[in-house]
C-alpha cells in the first residue's frame, strides 16, 4: 500500500510543479515523467499483484505464433497485443509495459487537455 501512495505522491507534486513552472518545455517533461512513473509501476508488477494479472500472464504463454492470435476464443486485439509482446520478449513483463503504455497514452494526454488543473485529474 505503500508503494500505491508513494507514487500517487510523486504523480500529483511532479505534475504540480511541471505546471505551475510556466515553462512549456519543463511542463512537458513532467507529464513525460509522470507518465513513465505510471507506465512502470503498472508494467513492471509482479503477476500476483491485482485479479487479472494472473489470467493475463496465463493468456500470454499460448501467445507463441501469429496463428495462436486467431485460433484463440478470446479478444483478438488482447491476443495480437500478447503474440506482439512475446516478439520482443518471453517474459510477461513486456506484455504488461505494452498494455500499461496504451492505458496511460490515452488517458493522461486527454487528462490534461480536458481539465485546467491536471493533477487533481491524475490524483483522481
Amino acid at each position: 500500500m505503500t508503494s500505491y501512495l508513494l507514487l500517487l505522491f510523486f504523480v500529483v507534486v511532479v505534475a504540480y510543479l511541471g505546471r505551475r513552472s510556466g515553462n512549456t518545455m519543463l511542463r512537458r517533461l513532467s507529464i513525460g515523467t509522470v507518465m513513465l512513473a505510471l507506465v512502470a509501476f503498472a508494467g513492471l508488477r509482479d503477476y500476483r499483484v491485482g485479479t487479472d494479472t494472473g489470467n493475463y500472464v496465463r493468456m500470454f504463454g499460448f501467445s507463441e505464433s501469429f496463428e495462436s492470435v486467431t485460433e484463440q476464443e478470446t479478444e483478438i486485439g488482447y491476443n495480437f497485443l500478447a503474440w506482439l509482446a512475446r516478439n520482443f520478449s518471453d517474459s510477461y513483463s513486456a506484455l504488461l509495459l505494452m498494455i500499461a503504455t496504451v492505458v496511460v497514452a490515452c488517458y493522461v494526454p486527454t487528462i490534461v487537455r480536458l481539465t485546467r488543473r491536471y493533477e487533481t485529474g491524475l490524483y483522481l
